[in-house]
């Protein structure tokens, strides 16, 4: 092999971990080629990165760090320094039992049947499936299933086990990774129904949903070939009515929400990011409104274009249909309200009327009646204290309540109306949301007006409420990097980005098109942090530490720690236990010092 196989393992590691680019090692293996140096040498790293490199041993995932290798292969063999059988023998190299997949690996040969397994693809409960090749070079998936997975006759076996051949489709699953925006999630879902107007899939999963670089999508899956029974998961989302048409609005609210739906319909009740007419999509779909899976992409495809959707006419048809009496109601009580408005207005103000004729002087020459004798005086009576009736209970929420909150609340968000939401979130808690939005949105609100204390209490409701929400698990974080605890910050962050350079990239790029204000600035440094860009990082904490944010002052002195600045790490962390010894972070920079002893 022309380049080591160690070598090559440190290339996808600094890919990984976002410490060099494509550009970085094409220059490093020139310098190795006019000078035999190392790697890491010729890659020019500083010593805390290489360091780092050095002790990772981490090996790289043929199906998860596809992206990666792929750009990785394509230059090694554009610039010659390896054949595309070398490239092959080291991905080979890479199968082995991982638990990343937390399922058993099978003893499947690399030769069987003319087939010539190259590398996994995914490990599932039910088997594993497998890139390869066939005798003229055709790429392939092969699924093979485990013993107990009650398989028909009519597969072949290798060994014992029953396989399934399909062509191998280039892509990524919506379960491997997430469209980025909610628009993008509906046009894979679009276009995943326009593959199944005129056919049927019966097994869909988001595994079974690729989305290729050039955005067109692809379904796959073998669950359904020849009588495979589903699995649990496939039958899941397939729901009763048409199975094709509730998994894919299913996989959708998934989408959308960041979890499946749970005896519920309307991703707007989760999500902030969904508006009300791809709510009402989503939600007829998973009712079973759509006859058919062309029908859902017909919808699908006029809310994309901004058209009105035939969701909206049918559920207000629906509405209508199940209270005809609300309209009859409101025209009642509008009548009765005017005629009361009219008999107020008639007696209050009217002039008094004039005496009758003849009646005046009748009055004057009348005998007047002698003026009736004061009453003896009563003792004078205490005050009458009226008993104070109790505070009525708050109204139970219904869910026509809640989702008026939610949309009052969203548009207080947006406004940033922080009192308004504020009130909003207590209102919806008072009356016994079980929702995670309200604690979400109260967190956001206390966390803008640096109630940091309130904002972590309410965040981390949120969470007891929905575990996995992302949208909690990324504000906890910032809150807590807000606070300048920042050992907790970068584990959560690590944790929630899966230590994806790239996603640190993009949150990078995010907050470069932000005003930098001492917030964006903290939250950006701490990004330089997860990269190991610390001189980076102590640039961005400076700047957030002109501008007033105390907590910048831990963080700079992880950064200068990280950097082997010993002198200026303990100077910041004293600093910060000076101005503020039992601040949130106090324990970070008590930490850092005794790490620096």
């Amino acid at each position: 092999m022309a380049v080591p196989r160690e070598d090559l393992l440190l290339m996808t590691r600094a890919l990984k971990r976002g410490l060099a680019d494509v550009k970085a090692i094409r220059k490093a293996l020139d310098r190795q080629v006019s000078k035999p140096v190392g790697f890491l040498e010729a890659l020019h790293l500083g010593a805390p990165d290489a360091q780092a490199l050095r002790g990772d041993a981490s090996l790289p995932d043929p199906a998860v760090d596809r992206v990666q290798l792929d750009a990785l292969r394509a230059v090694l063999l554009d610039a010659e320094h390896l054949t595309p059988a070398e490239w092959e023998r080291f991905i080979a190299s890479l199968t082995r039992p991982s638990q990343r997949h937390g399922y058993a690996s099978l003893p499947v040969p690399q030769e069987f049947d003319g087939y010539s397994v190259q590398w996994e693809l995914a490990r599932r409960d039910r088997g594993v499936v497998y890139r390869a090749r066939d005798r003229e070079g055709k790429e392939l998936a092969i699924k093979v299933f485990r013993k107990e997975i009650p398989i028909p006759g009519a597969l072949p076996r290798i060994d014992g086990l029953a396989y399934a051949v399909m062509p191998f489709v280039e892509g990524e699953s919506l379960e491997a990774k997430r469209p980025a925006s909610p628009k993008r999630s509906v046009q894979a879902i679009a276009a995943a129904a326009q593959l199944l107007r005129d056919g049927a899939h019966g097994a869909l999963t988001p595994a079974r949903i690729l989305v290729r670089k050039n955005d067109s999508v692809a379904l796959v899956g073998f669950e359904h070939a020849r009588g495979v029974p589903l699995s649990p998961r496939a039958r899941a989302y397939s729901g009763e009515g048409n199975p094709d048409v509730h998994a894919l609005s299913a996989i959708l609210y998934e989408l959308l929400t960041g979890s499946p739906p749970a005896g519920e319909t309307s991703p707007a009740a989760r999500s902030r990011d969904v508006d009300a007419d791809l709510d009402r999509v989503v939600s007829f779909a998973l009712r079973g409104g759509y006859g058919s899976t062309g029908d859902f992409a017909d919808d699908l495809r006029r809310y994309l274009a901004g058209q009105p959707v035939t969701a909206r006419s049918a559920a207000a048809a629906s509405s209508g249909k199940k209270r005809p009496w609300k309209g009859f109601a409101a025209a009642a009580s509008l009548l009765v309200a005017a005629i009361v408005v009219v008999v107020v207005l008639s007696t209050r103000g009217k002039p008094p009327e004039p005496p009758k004729p003849g009646s005046a002087p009748e009055a004057e020459t009348a005998v007047r009646k002698p003026a009736p004798l004061p009453e003896p005086a009563r003792p004078p009576s205490r005050p009458r204290v009226e008993a104070s009736k109790p505070a009525e209970p708050p109204k139970p929420l219904t869910p026509e309540d809640e989702q008026r909150l939610y949309d009052t609340s969203l548009q207080a968000v947006g406004a940033g109306d922080w009192n308004a939401v504020i009130a909003i979130g207590n209102e919806a808690v008072s009356r016994g949301s079980k929702k995670d939005w309200a604690p979400y949105h109260l967190a956001t609100a206390y966390a803008e007006r640096s109630e940091l204390d309130k904002a972590l209490e309410y965040v981390t409701r949120a969470l007891q409420l929905k575990p996995d929400a992302r949208d909690s698990l990324e504000l906890r974080a910032q809150i807590l990097a807000l606070r300048g605890e920042a050992r907790k910050a970068l584990a959560e962050l690590e944790l929630f980005h899966g230590k994806k350079a790239a996603e640190y990239n993009s949150q990078i790029k995010r907050l470069n098109s932000q005003k930098s204000d001492d917030r964006t600035l903290l939250q950006r440094g701490v990004y330089y942090c997860l990269k190991r860009h610390y001189d980076s990082a102590e640039k961005d904490f400076t700047g957030a530490l002109e501008l007033g944010l105390k907590s910048a002052l831990v963080w700079r002195a992880l950064a200068r720690k990280a950097q082997e600045n010993r002198a200026g790490a303990e100077a910041d962390a004293k600093a910060y236990l000076a101005e503020m010894p039992a601040g949130y972070a106090a324990e970070d920079a008590k930490s850092i010092l005794a790490d620096l002893k």
